[in-house]
């Protein structure tokens, strides 16, 4: 994050931009601010001093206008005896923000804040998700239509096809249930109800709902919270690294992310002896 101020002859405004919650400068996408126009929210706190001459300006309250798009700045009190006030700027524009305050006393005092990574407020629950694998099933041998012979539980079971989405059969190949919405279940979801209904057909891979998935790579989010296909750093308190919103799901509701493991049991095994599920990650977002 960058500013450039310049310096009017009649008032100064200088500046710098207060230290967060994070302990460094990046902006903070507020708790409960959600996504609108395919952006987030950020949220810089600036600490201002104004003064004429060499004196400290007491009791000033500036108006200011920001360049570009849904966005403002605004001072959280008057100047106190110090000539010094917070600024706080809450845009939805990534990139350079030009900050102008209003009138001609400070009209020379324009600088430029660069908007790029920054904080989620909230912390995050981090899950894992899976591809199916048919090697991790025992059911026996069943038609699926349009795909041949694979096994029973692999494709009608709770844990299945059916319920997955897609899954990886013993040959290889990956197969995805073309019409979910018809599939009726047993209690407690115990297999599929109506195994005659379910389409299936050979993939080429697992499809999320905004793009293809890719183990330790791939997340579903709630696209709520973060734009679809943008991407984040999971930083701890177990470090993930960057991931990718390329999928949502029904339960990814809030401050949720499903990591998406790979394919079968072994995926699974290795994210919960790694540590399994992580409460409370830390999250910085990076953009599209």
């Amino acid at each position: 994050m960058s500013a450039v101020p310049t310096i009017a002859a009649q008032g100064v405004i200088a500046y710098a931009i207060k230290q967060n919650s994070f302990n460094d400068s990046l902006p903070i996408i507020p708790l409960g601010s959600g996504v609108s126009f395919h952006s987030v929210l950020f949220r810089v706190d600036i600490e201002i001093s104004v003064a004429r001459g060499n004196a400290p300006a007491v009791g000033q309250a500036i108006s200011f206008r920001v360049s570009g798009g849904p966005s403002n700045a605004r001072m959280l009190s008057p100047t106190d005896r110090n000539g010094k006030a917070t600024l706080r700027l809450e845009t939805r524009v990534s990139g350079v923000n030009t900050i102008t305050p209003q009138g001609t006393e400070f009209a020379g005092s324009t600088f430029d804040i660069n908007i790029g990574e920054a904080w989620f407020e909230s912390p995050f629950l981090i899950t894992g998700y899976n591809c199916c694998d048919e090697d991790d099933f025992s059911g026996p041998l069943v038609e699926g239509k349009n795909v041949g012979k694979h096994k029973n539980d692999f494709l009608y079971g709770g844990a299945g096809v059916c319920m997955q989405g897609t899954g990886v059969g013993s040959n290889g190949q990956y197969i995805q249930v073309t019409n979910p919405q018809n599939i009726q279940w047993n209690p407690g979801y115990a297999g599929v109800a109506n195994p005659g209904d379910a389409v299936f057909a050979y993939v080429a891979g697992v499809h999320g709902a905004y793009s293809m998935l890719t183990a330790d790579s791939s997340i579903a989010i709630d696209p709520s919270v973060l734009p679809r296909l943008h991407r984040v750093d999971i930083v701890g308190p177990r470090a993930l690294g960057v991931r990718r919103g390329d999928d949502t799901g029904g339960a990814i509701r809030g401050y949720h992310f499903d990591n998406y493991l790979g394919v079968g049991n072994a995926a699974v095994n290795a994210w919960n002896n790694a540590g399994g599920n992580i409460q409370q990650a830390r999250v910085k977002y990076l953009g599209a």
